[in-house]
C-alpha cells in the first residue's frame, strides 16, 4: 500500500499511425525471525528464569553492540539509498537499476558494485518530488527513463554512456498507479486514480491527448508489447477498456462486477491474435478478446482472495496465463482454454509477479507478504529455490537479463540482487 508522503526525436506521427535453514549474515538493525518456532525463538533469546550467566552475559556485551538476530540471506548486493523507506518501483536501465521509494526520491544505481551506489547523482536528485515514486519506466531503446509519484508529478531523464539529464517534468494524473513507454517510440504513458490517461510525445513534452473515464481509479493501463496501437486499461469501476489514442475514445469496452485490479497483454508476433488477461478483486481471472474486449473465457474458481498480479507467458507454441492473489495461490492455466495446469501454493499473501522466459530459464518468481522471494517452475510447478534476506513484503520485482540476476524491492527499505544463473 502506497503511503502519501543529441535530443531524440518525436515519434508522435509513428505511433499515430500505428517487457535448509542455514543461519548467515546478519545485516546491522536488522531483526528477522524467519521460519523459527516459538520454542527456537526462545531458546536462541536464552530466555532464563533465574539470574543471567556471567559468561554468556559478557559474551553478549562484547560480541553484540545491540540486539539482533542472525538470519539468512541469499542476495548477492544489496542497495539502501532509500534510508529505510519502502520501495515501491523498479526497472532496469541496461546493466543499471532505477528504484523509487517513499522518501519521494528516484535513484539510478549499479548493482554490480560494491556496495552498490547512486550514478549520476545530480541528475537524479532533480526534480523534487513532493510525494512517494510509484512507478517507473525505461523507453524501448534504453535512452530514456520516467518516473512517476503520487502527486502526479512526471519526471523524464535522458541517460547516455556519457551521463544522464533531466529531460523535463510534467504534470500529470493524480495519484500515479501505472507508467509506460510506447513499444516503439518516445511516447509516454500515465494512468490514474483521477479515472485519466495521459499520453506525452517526447523530448517535446506535448501532451499528446488525456483519455478519461467516469472518475473511476484507473488500476493499470498499458500499451500493446508489439505495435503499441491501443491502449487496454482496467479500472476501479469493474471495467476494461481497449482506447484508439487517435480518437481519445473507448474503441470496445468489458464489465464485470468487482474492480479490475491488474491487466497483462498478449500480442502475437506471426499473426493478429491479441488477448487481454484480467485479474479481479473477486477472484475471478477473465480471457477477453485483445480488440473488441469479448470474453472468451473465465475461471471463477481459481483465487478466493483478490487477484493481485496476472500475467502471459510463452514458451514455444504454447501460452500460458498465469495469476497471484492474497490468499497465496499462484495458479498457472493454459491458453485459451483456462485450464488449470500447476497450483503453486505460498504460505502468505504474494504481492507481485515476474515471468521470465530466456534459452535457460522459463519461471515464474513471486514476492510474497512475508519478505521471501521464491522461483517456480511453470512447465511442472516445482518450487525450485526460495531466496531469504528481505524482512518485510516484496513489492516489485525486475530483471537484468545480461547477469543473470533478480532485483527485489521491499516494505523493508531495501533492494536486493540474487543471482539466477546457477
Amino acid at each position: 500500500m502506497l503511503d502519501h508522503n543529441s535530443e531524440p526525436e518525436s515519434s508522435e506521427d509513428s505511433f499515430l499511425g500505428s517487457d535448509d535453514q542455514a543461519l548467515s549474515i546478519s545485516k546491522p538493525g536488522h531483526l528477522l525471525l524467519g521460519d523459527m518456532d516459538d520454542q527456537e525463538i526462545m531458546s536462541s533469546l536464552a530466555i532464563s528464569d533465574g539470574e543471567p550467566d556471567q559468561e554468556c552475559a559478557d559474551e553478549q556485551s562484547t560480541d553484540m553492540s545491540h540486539d539482533q538476530i542472525i538470519f539468512e540471506d541469499d542476495s548477492c548486493n544489496s542497495f539502501y539509498g532509500h534510508n529505510n523507506n519502502p520501495i515501491y518501483a523498479l526497472a532496469v536501465l541496461k546493466s543499471h537499476v532505477i528504484s523509487g521509494g517513499g522518501d519521494d526520491r528516484c535513484f539510478c544505481w549499479d548493482p554490480s558494485a560494491d556496495p552498490p551506489a547512486p550514478i549520476y547523482p545530480k541528475a537524479f536528485s532533480k526534480p523534487k518530488f513532493t510525494d512517494s515514486i510509484s512507478a517507473v519506466a525505461i523507453s524501448h531503446d534504453a535512452e530514456l527513463c520516467a518516473a512517476g509519484c503520487l502527486s502526479g508529478q512526471v519526471a523524464v531523464w535522458k541517460v547516455s554512456s556519457n551521463g544522464a539529464s533531466l529531460l523535463g517534468l510534467f504534470d500529470g494524473p493524480s495519484d500515479i498507479t501505472s507508467l509506460q513507454f510506447h513499444p516503439k517510440g518516445y511516447i509516454l504513458m500515465a494512468s490514474g486514480e483521477d479515472g485519466t490517461i495521459w499520453l506525452w510525445s517526447l523530448p517535446s513534452g506535448n501532451c499528446l491527448t488525456v483519455l478519461s473515464t467516469d472518475s473511476f481509479a484507473i488500476l493499470k493501463a498499458s500499451f500493446y508489447p508489439q505495435s503499441g496501437k491501443y491502449v487496454v486499461s482496467s479500472s476501479a469501476d469493474g471495467s476494461v477498456r481497449v482506447w484508439d489514442p487517435k480518437s481519445s475514445l473507448p474503441k470496445s469496452k468489458f464489465s464485470t462486477g468487482s474492480a479490475v485490479n491488474t491487466i497483462d497483454l498478449f500480442e502475437s508476433t506471426t499473426d493478429c491474435t491479441k488477448f487481454i488477461l484480467a485479474g479481479c478483486e473477486d477472484g475471478r481471472v477473465s480471457l477477453l478478446h485483445g480488440v473488441t474486449c469479448a470474453l472468451l473465457k473465465e475461471q471463477c474458481d481459481l483465487h478466493e482472495n483478490s487477484v493481485e498480479i496476472v500475467a502471459f507467458a510463452k514458451r514455444g507454441e504454447n501460452l500460458y496465463a498465469l495469476s497471484c492473489c492474497l490468499g497465496g495461490i499462484l495458479a498457472i492455466v493454459e491458453v485459451p482454454s483456462l485450464a488449470l495446469r500447476n497450483q503453486c501454493v505460498h504460505p502468505f499473501g504474494i504481492t507481485t509477479l515476474k515471468v521470465i522466459s530466456n534459452e535457460t530459464l522459463f519461471v515464474a518468481v513471486t514476492g510474497s507478504t512475508d519478505g521471501k522471494v521464491r522461483v517456480w517452475d511453470i512447465l511442472s510447478g516445482s518450487l525450485l529455490r526460495t531466496l531469504m534476506g528481505h524482512q518485510d513484503t516484496i513489492l516489485d520485482l525486475s530483471y537484468i537479463a545480461s547477469s543473470q540476476q533478480l532485483v527485489s524491492a521491499s516494505d523493508d527499505g531495501c533492494c536486493l540482487v540474487f543471482n539466477l544463473n546457477n
